[in-house]
């Protein structure tokens, strides 16, 4: 695997940290927000891209959990959800303030203009795309999903993605994560449109 080198500049004001990540030829001088659906593998998926990549990997429901003391379900059920997403935008803020990174970002990050606004001008966006069957087949005896605590899972799911789609869609890249359980496909294409999207700007 090839290493990700770093070029130090002190006069480059525009990056937090001061400096530019190139990854093989892939230039990277500001963080990779991972958006779309709960279970479409945002966490996996940036985990492995951050370590592949050598960057550092927020996740930042685990974040705003750890800051808490509680899980998101104890967050919702005890503060709403509302309260949710002020913390999420704050997150969002500190962890895009720290510099080149992966992100990955909750599936409703996109429901709020604030976080919108944070993601499209300050990072490199990638939406995630899964269908709502395969979601349902990651999420199998999963209970910490606070939206999904009802009895048709699958209506509610859809609703969410039929509701946020437009939102996920504004993203710099797509990428599908409906395959074979083969990850290392999705890191080479995420890196090949990476690559794409730098030479279009």
């Amino acid at each position: 695997m090839l290493k990700a080198y770093e070029l130090y500049s002190k006069d480059n004001s525009n990056l937090k940290g001061g400096y530019i990540k190139l990854v093989t030829d892939i230039k990277i001088d500001k963080p990779i927000v991972l958006i779309g659906m709960m279970g479409c593998g945002k966490s996996h998926i940036g985990r492995i891209l951050a370590k592949d990549l050598g960057l550092d990997f927020f996740d930042i429901d685990r974040l705003i959990e750890k800051d808490q003391e509680k899980s998101i379900s104890d967050i919702f059920a005890s503060n709403g959800e509302s309260f949710f997403r002020m913390l999420e935008i704050y997150k969002l803020k500190s962890v895009i303030d720290r510099g080149v990174s992966i992100v990955s970002a909750g599936g409703g990050i996109v429901t709020t203009p604030e976080n919108m606004d944070i993601i499209k001008s300050k990072s490199i966006s990638i939406w995630i795309k899964s269908s709502v069957d395969t979601i349902l087949k990651r999420l199998d005896g999963d209970n910490s999903r606070p939206l999904l605590k009802n009895d048709n899972p699958k209506k509610i799911l859809q609703h969410l993605l039929n509701s946020r789609e437009a939102l996920y869609s504004t993203a710099d890249i797509y990428i599908n994560n409906d395959n074979d359980g083969n990850i290392e496909k999705v890191i080479d294409k995420i890196k090949q449109e990476l690559s794409k999207y730098n030479e279009a700007i």
